[in-house]
This record gives C-alpha cells, structure tokens and sequence, in this order.
C-alpha cells in the first residue's frame, strides 16, 4: 500500500477540521452536563463523587479524595462499578 504524501495528508486535514471542532463542542456540552450531574450527586448524597473512567470509558463512580479508594482508608469508599450500577435492584 502506498504511503500518503504530505499534499494528501493535509487534504485530509482540511477536509476533518470541521468534524473535529464538532466534536469538540458537542463534547463540551457532555463535561458541562457530567459536571452537573456529579454536583448534584455531591448535594444529594453529601460525598465529593465522581464518575470514574477506564481507558477512555466511564466505569462508575468514585469518592473525587483517591486516598479513600483504599480499604485502609478509616473513611474507606470503595469504587462502585458500572456493572453494579446496571443491576436491576
């Protein structure tokens, strides 16, 4: 397969650069509502939590001091896992 010269490269580029600022302020919007969403948990439930990721996806939720992620922690709050959270109760 031939490489990709610089001119076609940069065609890429001009071509992606639209999509890419799309991206961009759709998932603005996303970290602006995730905020929100770990306020009220903060209000709500009286923790500093937060939604945890893992290679780039979201995992669950978690105390935002990681020192109380360990058991040995006297205010231990151990990570709650999305598989736990999908759980019909």
């Amino acid at each position: 397969m031939a490489k990709m010269t610089k001119e076609e490269y940069n065609r890429w580029v001009q071509k992606l650069k639209k999509y890419w600022q799309m991206w961009g302020e759709e998932y603005e919007k996303f970290l602006m509502k995730e905020r929100q969403i770990e306020e009220l948990m903060r209000k709500e439930i009286g923790e500093e939590l937060e939604f945890f990721y893992i290679d780039g996806s979201v995992a669950g939720i978690g105390h935002s001091d990681w020192s109380r992620h360990s058991p040995k922690h006297k205010k231990y709050f151990p990570l709650i896992h999305d598989c736990d959270l999908d759980k019909e109760a």
